[in-house]
């Protein structure tokens, strides 16, 4: 196919010569996508060795993180950065929030939380920033911003050619990392992005069935209004409803839940029945 120049942010479809990039079709440009993320896998920190990212790379995916969807714009994370020459600190951090919440703990199991910070030749902890903002987009929307910038990271560490996994555990929410990386009142630590060369690679695990993790929501009113007396022709079925029918075998039974009756049920049930 002929490669032209394009515009990295129109549609694929409507791209022109004169602008920086390669155009692909609609259809190249899924099947690459869906190859990328579907082979991706979480890879341990233990099985990540040198080399790690360059300094251009890292700044190549931490631009992929502001691509994250954000509501209100107000950036609702930030990554701090563990140079291999800092990480006896977090090191420590890890090794004293263990003995706080276990005084007990054995000195095998203080050196393995201080190992933890030095595996992976590339160390982010991804930080959520959920206090008070202007405008004060609910912490759940700012959370699948950081879920969605740290997913930008790891999918573009993964096309550079490295693995990459994320950790996480207790000492997250401990006041010695909270201290050591001088988080804010409403700032919290949420994981380590661990980047670096994959060592030893592992099978790729099954990825569920959208049939497993998808409803569809219909209402009576619907139901009743395409069987009544004077039912029109019916409209062509939607992407969606097209969906349900060909996994109709697969999906469980979507509630039906009476549009009339919506108003008056303070909780209405579950629309997501097991």
């Amino acid at each position: 196919m002929k490669s032209e120049n394009v515009s990295a942010g129109a549609p694929l479809s409507t791209r022109h010569s004169g602008d920086v990039g390669i155009v692909r079709s609609d259809s190249e440009a899924f099947t690459a996508a869906r190859a990328l993320i579907e082979s991706r896998q979480n890879i341990s920190p233990r099985r990540l060795v040198e080399p790690g990212p360059t300094a251009q790379q890292l700044g190549a995916l931490l631009s992929l993180a502001a691509a994250a969807p954000d509501h209100g714009l107000l950036t609702p994370w930030r990554f701090v950065i563990a140079p291999v020459a800092q990480r006896h600190h977090l090191a420590e951090a890890f090794a004293l929030a263990l003995i706080d919440r276990d005084p007990g703990a054995t000195l095998v199991q203080i050196e393995s939380a201080r190992e933890k910070a030095h595996r992976a030749p590339l160390l982010l902890v991804a930080v959520a920033c959920l206090g008070p903002r202007e405008p004060n987009t609910p912490p759940l929307e700012r959370m699948v911003s950081l879920g969605a910038a740290i997913q930008n990271i790891l999918l573009g560490a993964y096309a550079m050619g490295f693995g990459a996994g994320l950790t996480s555990g207790r000492a997250m929410s401990s006041p010695r990392l909270r201290s050591l990386l001088s988080l804010c009142e409403g700032e919290d630590a949420v994981c380590c992005i661990n980047v670096g060369t994959v060592a030893k690679s592992k099978p790729r695990r099954r990825l569920p069935e959208p049939a497993s993790f998808v409803r569809t929501l219909q209402l009576e009113e619907q139901d009743a209004r395409r069987s009544g007396d004077n039912q029109q022709e019916e409209e062509p079925a939607s992407p969606a409803t097209e969906f349900t029918r060909m996994n109709a075998a697969a999906i469980p039974k979507t509630f039906i839940y009476p549009a009339a009756n919506q108003a008056s049920s303070p909780t209405p049930p579950s629309l997501h029945p097991r």
